[in-house]
């Protein structure tokens, strides 16, 4: 019997190119999330900022919760991210 997981999105292997565009929708979630709050961030404001549809946002985190686990994981590794950490959000927008 096969016990290996499926690997988690967050898991999963990405091209350099995938990559570096999860990066900047990340940042640009974690910008939003200091500005407006979890609740007032929009997967289209996250679009907009990064220069793909909300379809493309979509894609790369599969949800609003699942950009929120990524921009966690994101700042938790100290990637290339300045804008902000979980303690500077704003307090009930997570």
């Amino acid at each position: 019997m096969d016990t290996q997981k499926t690997p988690t999105p967050a898991a999963k292997k990405r091209s350099a190119a995938a990559q570096e565009r999860l990066d900047q929708i990340v940042s640009a979630a974690v910008r939003l999330i200091n500005a407006r709050g979890f609740n007032g961030m929009s997967l289209q404001a996250v679009a907009d900022e990064v220069g793909i549809t909300q379809a493309g946002v979509l894609h790369y985190v599969g949800s609003k919760h699942g950009l929120l686990v990524e921009s966690c994981l994101e700042i938790r590794e100290n990637r290339n991210i300045s804008d902000g950490f979980p303690w500077q959000w704003r307090k009930g927008s997570v």
